[in-house]
């Protein structure tokens, strides 16, 4: 009950009105909550680093992806509140690698291309297409 009274639903029916939202609605398959751990090379995570040659577990908790296609899309919803323009940017370059991190492990985890990254500002109601 102290759950379902936090949530904002409006909040979730504007997420799924926006186009991305509708995206969703449509993939042919999609996957909320996905754990992963993965072994990787430290230079592929932190290429300018004095780890060469070591491993790292990297372990994460993907929002949530669909599959367009033969490509995967990865959407990471955020709480942040976010008032301006530029605290729009600035959220999004600080979770830039987050995402490329999910990129990576859902590309060798599914053997499929990630076509694209997002991140959705649940209080702003904007989703940011990362590059």
């Amino acid at each position: 009950r102290q759950e379902a009274e936090a949530v904002d639903a409006d909040t979730i029916l504007g997420f799924f009105r926006s186009s991305l939202g509708q995206r969703i609605l449509r993939a042919e398959e999609c996957w909320r909550e996905f754990r992963f751990s993965l072994l990787c090379d430290a230079d592929e995570l932190l290429p300018d680093s004095d780890a060469a040659g070591e491993k790292i577990l990297l372990q994460g908790v993907v929002d949530c992806f669909f599959r367009e296609g033969e490509e995967l899309v990865i959407v990471d919803y955020k709480t942040d509140h976010v008032c301006s323009e530029k605290e729009l940017l600035e959220r999004t370059q600080h979770y830039r690698r987050q995402l490329e991190a999910y990129a990576m492990a859902l590309e060798r985890i599914f053997r499929k291309r990630v076509k694209e990254k997002h991140l959705f500002f649940l209080n702003a109601q904007r989703s940011i297409t990362v590059s």
